[in-house]
């Protein structure tokens, strides 16, 4: 079981420990008394304000990761399907996977995470893995690899994302800071990921949508916060599918949760863990560079 998962409960907030932003536009709530930002400027609200860019990467960091550092973790899980011209989407296989993160905050508008991601690719009427899948364009019997990103070291600021240094940044918005939405008190920060087409085939786009409670992001005295996932995404055939000269695209839909302390991972998919990457049960997992 997942042991020393994260914390949830208040303890001090600390600015070398934060992480991720990218952009968006979106609209506060009024008739809140002034107050002033987590790091220092005054705004007319008595709370973050997400059109503010360091305000928008703490609200972010609190949503995805922490404001200190500690191991975050997250279990997701979907189904993707295959698309081609002229012809209904079809049912591919599912998903499920596991990342656990660090973060760390360089300045108000610069983070650094660590990342170490795993997922299992699975058979839909079963949900178990599946080492080999029918697939429903070619009709081959593809064997299916693990899926593994990290573990990796990321930079983020208000408006991208950057792997290995922070000059190479990818832009996840249109805007000066990610994207969000408010109703009531629920929120959404999106990251929006805007790649061109590498062949005749639809351009990538992968969003993540992180939702929490308008009330927990505005409390002070939580560092990390319960926060659901939403990942859609449009994305090119992988080379384990074989497809060939066949046209057409991926369309991921999966959602997941932030893990709680204690939270267990599905048994016959801990056991995949444990067997492919033990080390991301440790609780100080995974390891930072000399930032």
């Amino acid at each position: 079981s997942m042991t020393n998962r994260r914390n949830m409960s208040a303890s001090p907030v600390s600015r070398r420990h934060l992480l991720l932003a990218m952009a968006g536009s979106g609209a506060v709530a009024t008739g809140l008394s002034s107050a002033t930002s987590l790091f220092g400027s005054t705004h007319e609200a008595d709370l973050l304000d997400l059109n503010f860019a360091p305000d928008n990467l703490t609200a972010y960091l609190k949503m995805r990761g922490s404001l200190i550092d500690e191991q975050v973790a997250y279990l997701i899980s979907g189904r993707v399907y295959a698309i081609v011209e002229k012809a209904a989407a079809q049912p591919f296989f599912g998903i499920v996977g596991f990342q656990v993160s660090r973060y760390r905050r360089l300045s108000e508008d610069l983070s650094a995470a660590a990342t170490h991601y795993f997922a299992i690719y699975t058979d839909l009427s079963t949900g178990q893995r599946a080492e080999r899948l029918n697939n429903p364009i070619s009709g081959a019997n593809n064997v299916t690899p693990l899926s593994v990103y990290g573990p990796s070291e990321m930079f983020l600021t208000p408006s991208s994302m950057a792997f290995g240094s922070a000059d190479n940044g990818l832009k996840a918005t249109m805007s000066d800071v990610r994207a969000w939405e408010r109703t009531g008190d629920v929120v959404q920060i999106a990251d929006e990921i805007f790649a061109p087409a590498e062949t005749e085939n639809l351009p990538d786009l992968d969003i993540t949508a992180y939702r929490a409670q308008w009330s927990d992001v505005q409390n002070p005295e939580l560092n990390s916060i319960p926060c659901t996932m939403g990942f859609t995404a449009v994305e090119d055939w992988r080379d384990w599918m074989e497809m060939g000269d066949v046209e057409g695209s991926l369309l991921w839909h999966v959602t997941g949760h932030k893990m709680s302390t204690g939270e267990p991972l599905p048994n016959h998919f801990e056991e995949q863990v444990r067997a492919a990457a033990p080390e991301m049960l440790a609780p100080d997992w995974p390891p930072f560079s000399d930032l």
